[in-house]
């Protein structure tokens, strides 16, 4: 298990550039990672055991601060930052090999499907010319046999690369490298940071230049992936774990009704096609928006696992609740962003913005104060759940009493 007072986390983006040279680990933490360590003690302890440790969550830079920790970060460090540092800082360094003619550094890539890590290809071409990169996807499996960590080990080391990503999403990607890691004869920085998604989501567009229709259009496919099926995903595994009454109770149905949770996906892509082509959604939304969605099945499920694999919560629940959030992405409903277009309170839509965000802000602070010690995230989870369940009722409310067709007007 990890402790939040007792681990070691790199404190700001400026401590990166003290990371010494060598064979040194980098993994990330958010909210999600802290969780499920809690659960998964081998995931815990590659956390743990990492040379370095980057606070990637604004959620985990609270909770240190407030229970105060032995290391408090000043900022969120993302993966993205330590992605970009690092490369940044390996292609000036190729850059002199390039001007004395010596060979390039090399970077390497292990994990994801072989189209996207064409795209990286592609992509790392542009952006970081001097470095050459080497790739490798690995079998697509939940675990890999004792053959294919041979192919990837021997892969890694016959590249012998200056820099190593490996992105198999977490905590796989954690856990792989710390059990194999000194199977792993290399020089280099590692990162787990799953960064493939980075490249992936914006980049096709840009890249096939078609920033327009169809860069939407692509944008929005690596949306759904991240806002749609992947909490499809969760609910899937959550279908596999909760309670069946007894006119359920037979194979067929357990076997079925996970299956159903892909609903989301699909019901969230839809939402993003009606998003790219509806034009009233300038400044506030018309249904539920994916990304609140996803929020909230991620925190619901990590902070009230004990609850809805009890008997008190069963498939059918599950099954309703889930087509309640499907007809909220799809409907007519509007539903505010936090986009100001001015801060008169004279406006209902504005006041009740306001008054939203405050509210949030006491639900996040009551659940992060009150919290037993060690569950902290745990607690926090829950309360942004409980955010975004506010969100829709005011939404609702305001609907039903005329404020948003209000501000309809008003614009």
């Amino acid at each position: 298990m990890l402790k939040l007072k007792e681990i070691k986390l790199v404190l700001s983006r400026e401590e990166l550039a003290q990371i010494p040279e060598g064979k040194k680990l980098i993994n990330t933490i958010n909210a999600f990672s802290y969780n499920n360590a809690q659960k998964d003690s081998f995931f815990a302890e590659a956390l743990r055991e990492g040379d370095y440790l980057i606070p990637d969550g604004a959620g985990i830079v609270k909770a240190c601060q407030m229970k105060n920790a032995k290391y408090q970060p000043v900022e969120r460090i993302a993966g993205w930052d330590l992605f970009t540092f690092e490369m940044k800082r390996l292609n000036e360094k190729s850059a002199k090999n390039v001007e004395n003619n010596e060979p390039r550094l090399k970077v390497m890539f292990m994990g994801s499907s072989e189209k996207v890590l064409t795209l990286i290809r592609l992509r790392a071409a542009i952006e970081y010319p001097n470095l050459e990169v080497v790739t490798y996807s690995p079998p697509y499996k939940p675990e890999f046999s004792d053959e294919d960590n041979a192919a990837i080990i021997k892969a890694i080391n016959e590249a012998n690369p200056d820099l190593l990503w490996i992105g198999m999403t977490a905590p796989k990607q954690e856990k792989w490298t710390y059990k194999h890691w000194k199977h792993l004869n290399i020089h280099c920085h590692v990162g787990t940071i799953g960064a493939v998604f980075d490249f992936f989501d914006g980049f096709a567009a840009r890249l096939l230049n078609a920033p327009s229709k169809m860069g939407i259009e692509l944008d929005s496919l690596a949306d759904d992936v991240t806002f749609g099926v992947a909490p499809s995903a969760m609910i899937f595994t959550l279908f596999t774990e909760v309670c069946y009454p007894e006119m359920l109770y037979s194979p067929f149905w357990f076997k079925f009704l996970p299956f159903t949770a892909f609903l989301l996906a699909a019901f969230s892509a839809y939402r993003l096609a009606k998003f790219n082509l509806d034009e009233r959604q300038r400044l506030d939304f018309i249904g539920l928006p994916t990304p609140a969605c996803a929020i909230f099945w991620a925190s619901f499920i990590s902070s009230s696992e004990a609850y809805l694999t009890s008997p008190r919560f069963n498939a059918p629940f599950l099954f309703a609740f889930m087509l309640m959030f499907c007809f909220l992405l799809i409907s007519e409903i509007p539903m505010f962003s936090l986009k100001f277009k001015h801060f008169d309170m004279r406006d209902k839509h504005t006041m009740v913005k306001f008054g939203f965000v405050l509210v949030c802000a006491g639900i996040m602070a009551i659940s992060g104060l009150s919290a037993e010690s060690g569950h902290v995230l745990q607690s926090m989870s829950k309360g942004l759940a409980g955010c975004i369940g506010l969100y829709i009722l005011t939404c609702l409310v305001m609907y039903v009493t005329g404020i948003s067709r209000e501000n309809d007007v008003n614009e």
